[in-house]
């Protein structure tokens, strides 16, 4: 599991990277082309969710549907940079044993109890990173039309990083 929170560590860590290109302005503004989301919006969506993993992890019960959504996270760079930063402090003094978790994460309109289901907290970092990966992609064409341009693999999944660099090797 150690690998993984990794990966989570790296990819919040592009975040960290990539924020301090955009002033406040281009942070919280809203693009149409990108269903009216501003980068500050995706971002804290993502904090949310690593938010409701650390809270609910320590009592093996992860609820992504009460998350804070707490808007000075959309709204102020440098408090989104901050909150990324302890984040990763936080991931780095998780257990390395993997553990069973209840989850909830309602998909439907329906609202029932039987929205919380098992998984593990590997299953939820891997789970994790995806989604924040597919984030970073919309948030790499928001840069784009904003006039910023993100690194190369910024938005693109730790296994295409992988495969591009493996095509690399066998070339050379």
């Amino acid at each position: 599991m150690n690998a993984l929170i990794e990966e989570n560590i790296a990819a919040l860590h592009q975040a960290i990277g990539l924020l301090p290109l955009l002033d406040e302005a281009k942070y919280r503004q809203k693009l149409p082309a990108c269903f009216n989301a501003s980068v500050g919006g995706h971002i804290r969506h993502n904090v949310d969710h690593y938010l409701s993993f650390l809270v609910g992890f320590a009592k093996a019960q992860i609820d992504y549907e009460t998350r804070e959504r707490d808007a000075r996270l959309e709204n102020e760079r440098d408090y989104a940079i901050a909150v990324l930063e302890q984040i990763t402090a936080k991931l780095r003094l998780l257990a390395t044993d993997d553990k069973p978790v209840q989850v909830r994460m309602e998909n439907t309109a329906d609202t029932s109890a039987d929205a919380w289901g098992s998984s593990t907290a590997r299953r939820e970092l891997q789970f994790l990173l995806s989604h924040t990966i597919h984030h970073y992609a919309l948030v790499a064409v928001s840069c784009r039309l904003l006039g910023i341009e993100p690194s190369s693999d910024f938005g693109v999944a730790p296994s295409t990083l992988r495969y591009r660099k493996s095509l690399n090797l066998k070339v050379a």
